[in-house]
């Protein structure tokens, strides 16, 4: 393999870049993006060697690998638009941390050969300023095939294979791990949103790694928490569901003064946070 495209040179598309460019320098990266300027600073950088007009069908086709690591709502009007453009049977990878997405006939129907993938790793910035190999290196990556010749690549780059059986367990697991996290974090800001500038001034004076750690992943762009929670909603909905469902537990050993019961719910917690995080 010489040559791999990237749609979308921001924050995860410019950090495989990097790491592309690491382990194997002779690869000849080449960037599409609907923002000139991701393009220039991704070539500034030396993420990418060249720049090319969006979803050009020329530079698809002479590719060797298609990477599109661009927002969830874009992936399969993209995948239609190279469907009826690109003739030449061609590999895409896509990397969106929503996949029930991709059980269209615009993509199950395509001649073209779609492997989903997901890269677990990132930052609660966004953009291709802060890619680096860093965000990317050594991090988890998702496939859904056991063995494929394509996946020693990935290895190759430092990923590490983790399998899962379907697109819906990816989705649940995205809900656990990421999604959910999201909106949880999202909760406390928006129940603190009704206080005046100076309340939140004053806040700010003793807040410290409590509030922020808790809320960190609030930050992340908007629009790819519409995205999470549109692509996602089914999820995101029964996820809700049961965090309203636990809290309400909460307030009623609160209510019924059941320390034992607090604890309890307490320690489960705990010991189910120590079982996930590393």
């Amino acid at each position: 393999m010489n040559q791999i495209c990237i749609i979308g040179c921001g924050l995860i598309g410019g950090s495989f870049a990097a790491l592309v460019k690491k382990y194997q320098p002779s690869m000849t990266i080449i960037g599409m993006d609907t923002n000139e300027h991701h393009l220039s600073v991704a070539q500034a950088k030396g993420l990418i060697d060249s720049s090319a007009e969006m979803l050009n069908p020329n530079t698809l086709r002479s590719t060797d690998l298609i990477i599109i690591a661009s927002p969830i709502s874009t992936i399969v009007p993209m995948i239609q638009t190279i469907n009826a453009t690109v003739t030449t049977p061609c590999t895409i990878v896509e990397f969106s941390s929503v996949k029930s997405i991709l059980n269209t006939p615009i993509v199950t129907n395509s001649h073209h050969t779609i492997v989903p993938m997901h890269p677990m790793g990132g930052l609660d910035v966004q953009g291709v300023a802060h890619a680096s190999v860093e965000v990317l290196e050594g991090c988890p990556m998702i496939v859904f095939e056991n063995q494929h010749p394509r996946h020693e690549w990935f290895k190759s780059w430092s990923f590490q294979l983790v399998h899962c059986p379907s697109t819906d367990i990816h989705d649940e697991w995205m809900m656990h791990v990421s999604h959910g996290p999201y909106i949880l974090a999202s909760v406390l800001p928006h129940l603190l949103s009704h206080k005046k500038d100076h309340e939140l001034s004053q806040l700010q004076t003793i807040s410290a790694g409590g509030f922020r750690d808790t809320t960190r992943v609030c930050n992340a762009a908007i629009d790819w928490g519409l995205d999470i929670l549109t692509g996602n909603k089914a999820n995101a909905i029964a996820f809700i569901k049961q965090t309203i469902a636990s809290l309400q537990a909460l307030q009623t050993h609160l209510e019924d003064n059941d320390d034992n019961k607090l604890k309890h719910w307490l320690s489960l917690a705990k010991t189910t946070r120590n079982k996930i995080a590393k």
